[in-house]
């Protein structure tokens, strides 16, 4: 009895574990996707750990005032759709990382989607979210939208982050 409780605990973490940093071929141009919820571990992978890992430190952030930006992030969630295959979420989204680790932010609070060339994922993640351009990126406090980056910044990640979350009443 006790071997079939391990096994089943075993095969259920597994299971789940497969929910994370799913792969899926291109079929038309042969290249590996990361489709569905995704972790931040998925860019360890040597399909695209190089772009990443060479963007993120590339990027060198510049705060206004990087105090009240660590402290108006606190009660930011933030949900970031990217396509490994678009070179803007290449760009953008290493970079953004680089600025929420300098920031000491929890990047535990990060919802990350992978989508394919069509914008899809396995389970229609992004259905209700209204996506056209890649990457897009969504801060949220207490479950309501405080605003986008899409694509490319309007100046800089840091001051469209800190222009979408300053607007936030209390701040």
């Amino acid at each position: 009895m006790r071997l079939i409780l391990i096994f089943l605990s075993v095969f259920s973490l597994q299971i789940i574990g497969q929910d994370y940093n799913q792969k899926k071929v291109d079929e038309e141009r042969g290249d590996t996707l990361l489709v569905g919820y995704c972790t931040r571990e998925a860019f360890e992978d040597h399909l695209f750990s190089e772009w990443f890992a060479e963007e993120y430190d590339f990027y060198s952030p510049v705060f206004e005032n990087q105090e009240l930006l660590q402290t108006l992030l606190d009660d930011i969630e933030i949900t970031i759709v990217m396509g490994t295959w678009c070179s803007d979420s290449k760009m953008q989204v290493p970079a953004f990382y680089r600025i929420l680790d300098e920031l000491k932010y929890n990047t535990k609070r990060i919802t990350l989607i992978s989508v394919d060339r069509e914008k899809q994922s396995p389970g229609n993640l992004t259905n209700d979210l209204d996506i056209e351009l890649v990457p897009t990126f969504i801060l949220y406090k207490d479950n309501e939208e405080l605003g986008r980056i899409i694509e490319i910044p309007n100046e800089t990640l840091e001051k469209d982050i800190f222009k979408i979350i300053s607007k936030v009443k209390g701040n």
